[in-house]
């Protein structure tokens, strides 16, 4: 059996949602980040949830553009069905294709539920086949160690 080594020259990663507490609603612009997945084939979008109001929710879906700052559209079949605080403290991946004419990607979340903190929630986009060349946004990774 073959073994990956190194993973970490195979993989670009970089932070989409800033993790935090977000309230009802979609999750602001503030604490969404744009992917640059230039040079890359695929996105494995993970999801991390915290704790989740009694009542609280989440939905996402994932959009690209041509440009970090233009206009996104939704990535065809990439929502994911709500979940319910049943599902708090769990991982949620959406795994889409890069499309060359639209290598930016954003997730689009939306936090379910009445009151100020309904979710805590993060994301990290994992940028993988393709090229392999890093693309021009810094790193979110601050260290990476390989043991061999």
């Amino acid at each position: 059996m073959a073994y990956l080594k190194d993973i970490s020259r195979l993989v670009e990663a970089q932070t989409s949602i800033l993790p935090k507490g977000y309230g009802t609603g979609a999750i602001p612009a503030s604490g969404i980040i744009a992917v640059d997945a230039q040079g890359f084939d695929r996105v494995c979008h993970v999801i991390q949830l915290g704790t989740m109001a009694s009542s609280g929710g989440f939905d996402a879906e994932i959009t690209e553009s041509a440009t970090a700052g233009g206009t996104y559209t939704l990535i065809a079949s990439s929502g994911m069905t709500a979940i319910t605080a049943a599902n708090a403290k769990k991982v949620i991946l959406i795994d889409v294709p890069v499309n060359s004419a639209k290598p930016f990607q954003k997730i689009r979340g939306t936090a379910t539920t009445a009151g100020t903190v309904s979710i805590a929630v993060g994301a990290t986009a994992l940028l993988y086949r393709g090229s392999g060349m890093k693309p021009t946004t810094a790193e979110d990774v601050a260290q990476s160690v390989y043991v061999p």
